[in-house]
């Protein structure tokens, strides 16, 4: 068999999109062995400067005025204008994906983020890309900016994710769930005690495990201070990802905490994490929710982004594996009660895990085995 060449489209929007290539090419070799894997930060190759502009002002608006973006975000389920979007995007990138194409030469075409699968879409159209394009939504929900006619296969969540698909338009046999590909560590975590003598922490103590996604956003340092001042036999696990100005502001949190409290940046270790964990505090990022339902870790979400993380959360909450925690300052009421109810603290757990693919990247592998024999 000659080298399968595999190219990823993805958008470094926190981590998310580009963690589900990464597991994919982890496993890959395992399913097609003579495979080489390429992932394409699809803004940044375009043009760095608009992808630092793109990105800089979604941060912002997220930080700073999200009932705009939950605004935006609800206009662009207007299909009309996402064509005209993607029409744009397309005449600013032909140029050089073209050139990517030629010089790389993939069999298959993946996207993991709804921005280059509609310029993929458009170039399909226009016949200028003849591989199969295969789109994997990374969320438990699906806004119009991912469904696209001219996509050759895609890779759901959930099989209410397919239903939606299939509403639209999209043909059955180009829809196959398997769970949002996560990286395969996730089979094989250690047990909670041994996580936790890992990682230096308490072996008895409640676990809460708070996180802010790749980023460290949301209201994480109101959430610590809440709980560092409470009397419950806890310790917390912070991850603050990139965002460094919070990382020191939450280790001068620990100064006079009633709680031990842990600060971890910017990590790979966050199987081992979630596997120390008895609850996590998060926004739902749609790989995060994946990765802890995979383990059967109950989700307390927290500052949801306006839209697709909002739609998360309500998966999360309506799946029963999870709890909304409506303002930050409740948290510590909010984990009192749950260890309290052990019986609902379990039927979480049991929830999550039964929810929960550990498997999806294999199986994400065998549907583009199929693509590319096919």
């Amino acid at each position: 068999m000659e080298k399968f060449k595999l190219l990823f489209l993805s958008v470094e929007i926190g981590a998310g999109h580009t963690r589900t290539a990464q597991a994919i090419s982890k496993v890959l070799p395992e399913v097609i062995p003579n495979s080489e894997v390429r992932i394409v930060d699809f803004f940044n190759y375009m043009n760095p400067i608009m992808r630092k502009a793109l990105v800089d002002g979604y941060i912002e608006i997220i930080k700073t005025t999200p009932a705009i973006y939950r605004y935006l975000y609800n206009r662009a389920e207007e299909r009309e204008s996402l064509l005209e979007f993607n029409k744009l995007l397309d005449l600013a990138s032909k140029v050089k994906l073209k050139k990517l194409f030629a010089e790389f030469n993939p069999d298959i075409i993946v996207s993991t983020h709804a921005f280059p699968s509609g310029v993929l879409s458009v170039l399909k159209e226009k016949r200028k890309i003849t591989k199969p394009i295969v789109t994997i939504i990374t969320d438990y929900t699906a806004h119009p900016f991912w469904i696209y006619h001219n996509m050759d296969k895609y890779i759901v969540a959930t099989e209410e994710i397919a239903n939606i698909l299939k509403m639209k338009g999209i043909n059955q046999t180009k829809i196959h769930t398997t769970g949002i590909p996560i990286d395969p560590i996730f089979k094989n975590v250690p047990s909670k005690t041994e996580a936790r003598i890992n990682l230096g922490l308490d072996r008895e103590l409640f676990t809460v495990l708070i996180s802010g996604g790749g980023l460290g956003l949301g209201p994480l340092e109101t959430i610590v201070n809440n709980l560092a001042a409470t009397d419950l036999p806890i310790q917390i696990v912070v991850m603050v990802g990139k965002n460094e100005i919070l990382e020191q502001r939450i280790k001068r949190a620990r100064c006079g905490a009633k709680v031990p409290i842990n600060v971890i940046g910017y990590t790979n270790n966050v199987h081992q994490l979630m596997a120390s964990a008895d609850l996590l505090i998060s926004k739902p990022g749609g790989l995060t929710c994946a990765e802890a339902l995979s383990i059967g870790l109950p989700i307390i979400v927290s500052s949801p982004i306006p839209g697709q993380e909002e739609r998360n959360s309500k998966f999360i909450v309506d799946s029963g594996v999870g709890m909304k925690l409506e303002k930050p300052e409740e948290a510590g009421h909010l984990i009192s009660r749950l260890m309290e109810d052990k019986n609902t603290l379990m039927r979480m757990r049991e929830k999550a895990l039964s929810l929960g693919k550990p498997d999806a990247a294999y199986s994400a592998c065998q549907i583009l085995k199929q693509v590319y024999l096919s």
